[in-house]
């Protein structure tokens, strides 16, 4: 009886114990993340050396909250702030004081908001942005997302996407909730995409809402479909240039990094004539398909170039000429810099060396990054190549097609969406990141910091 009523009270007190654990769960698990965040503060700030009544604090603080930190310290302790500086380079190009080595360069304060946050995620995948890098992830968000909305246009898998991401913003926290974000950005970009083309599902929306149509990429011909050659090739045409820009945009970062960085010598005969090569390189394409792809007519031609209206034997010589400076840029600009005293003293071999192999570098990388945007049109032919196989059930079965339909459409939103999702990340890891992005910094962290369960705040007083 003695332990049958042991047991029972056992029981009971097991059903309370459980009963408590569960009303007060949050409450326990912020106790338990306060405790971690603030031992490892404690320990953070704790004295350290020989001196066992004094300690000397090093961290870092964000530059526009100097002045308070000031304020609110500088009363009761000696405080003392320097401006990080750009890593000097010596000229076999080693970094020395300030480089980009955790030990001495400064962590890195991400101040992305809204969406743009969410797609630090992608950032993260090359790295950290070191302090004296851009941060790419404005142009991340922004590129991403048209990228996707090409190679995914589809307005009905575009919202199926999006409610589902509306569905786990609600369900989570913490960076998942940031994935979901970004989630719902890439639905929204398809459905855009879709209904510019007028898709949804890979039916016409024509019927039910009205459309732009920017693009009619099937046309039936004696109650057959097959794609339209003429939109392909003005679908092709156009993520060329997108892909173009894109490069552009990469090639400027590069500038912009190495002259923050204080490498002006470097920025100005590598990077500028590297970008105008390019711009350039594009103008002389452009006139050899204005020459009917012969390269003896560029110079001679009078009739309009593509895209840009103007004689095709102007653009030729533009591009020609503004190429051949280019070239001559990179074979002799460190040269010339280093004769001006502007940067180190290089021997004439060895200039026109290092210059000759990145004209040659450029031209590979020029014709294989700007091909590689190809792909945003290849995978939206593949879209709606799979689509219209799938939907061959509905004109063959009608209603009773709807089961295959569904289970259809819920295999290309999965297997297709995360290889556009893919093919997007490739885009931006080994065509544009390559020009200007290194990654090889570390982010700054608070000395409390907050979790999904606590929020910790730091008392002045």
């Amino acid at each position: 009886e003695q332990v049958t009523e042991a047991e029972n009270n056992l029981r009971e007190i097991e059903n309370r114990l459980n009963s408590y654990t569960l009303q007060e769960s949050s409450k326990l698990l912020s106790l338990r993340d306060a405790y971690k965040v603030l031992k490892e503060a404690v320990h953070r700030l704790s004295p350290t050396g020989q001196l066992k009544r004094f300690a000397v604090v090093k961290g870092y603080i964000p530059e526009d909250l100097t002045g308070e930190f000031i304020k609110i310290f500088g009363s009761r302790y000696p405080v003392y702030t320097s401006q990080p500086q750009p890593p000097h380079h010596n000229h076999g190009g080693e970094s020395h004081s300030g480089g980009e080595g955790h030990s001495s360069a400064p962590p890195s304060l991400l101040r992305n908001k809204g969406i743009a946050k969410a797609f630090e995620n992608i950032t993260r995948v090359q790295g950290v942005p070191g302090y004296f890098e851009i941060d790419p992830t404005p142009y991340v968000a922004l590129f991403f997302s048209i990228f996707y909305g090409i190679m995914f246009a589809d307005f009905g898998q575009g919202l199926v996407i999006l409610l589902f991401s509306l569905f786990m913003l609600k369900r989570t926290t913490g960076n998942l909730r940031l994935w979901a974000i970004l989630l719902a950005v890439l639905g929204i970009s398809s459905t855009v995409g879709g209904f510019l083309l007028g898709e949804a599902f890979g039916f016409k929306m024509s019927s039910i809402l009205p459309t732009p149509k920017l693009l009619e990429l099937v046309e039936v011909h004696n109650g057959a479909k097959q794609f339209n050659i003429i939109e392909v090739q003005k679908l092709l045409v156009f993520t060329i240039l997108m892909g173009a820009l894109h490069l552009v945009i990469g090639y400027v970062l590069s500038i912009v990094t190495l002259v923050g960085k204080r490498e002006a010598v470097e920025a100005f005969t590598s990077k500028l004539p590297t970008l105008t090569m390019y711009l350039f390189g594009i103008l002389f394409a452009i006139a050899f398909f204005g020459a009917g792809g012969k390269i003896e007519n560029i110079l001679t031609e009078p009739a309009p170039a593509p895209l840009i209206g103007l004689p095709t034997n102007l653009v030729g010589t533009i591009g020609i000429a503004g190429a051949l400076a280019s070239i001559f840029a990179l074979l002799f600009g460190k040269l010339v810099a280093g004769l001006a005293g502007l940067g180190p003293r290089v021997g004439f071999v060895s200039a026109v060396g290092q210059g000759l192999l990145e004209v040659l570098e450029n031209i590979i990388h020029f014709l294989s990054n700007t091909i590689s945007y190809v792909r945003l049109a290849i995978l939206l032919i593949v879209h709606v190549a799979l689509l219209l196989l799938l939907n061959t059930a509905w004109e063959a079965l009608g209603l009773a097609s709807l089961p295959i339909l569904v289970i259809g459409n819920i295999g290309i939103i999965l297997l297709e969406g995360m290889l556009v999702f893919i093919q997007a990340l490739r885009l931006h890891l080994y065509e544009f990141f390559t020009k200007f992005y290194e990654g090889v910094g570390y982010e700054f962290k608070r000395i409390a910091e907050e979790t999904p369960f606590a929020k910790i705040s730091i008392g002045r007083n």
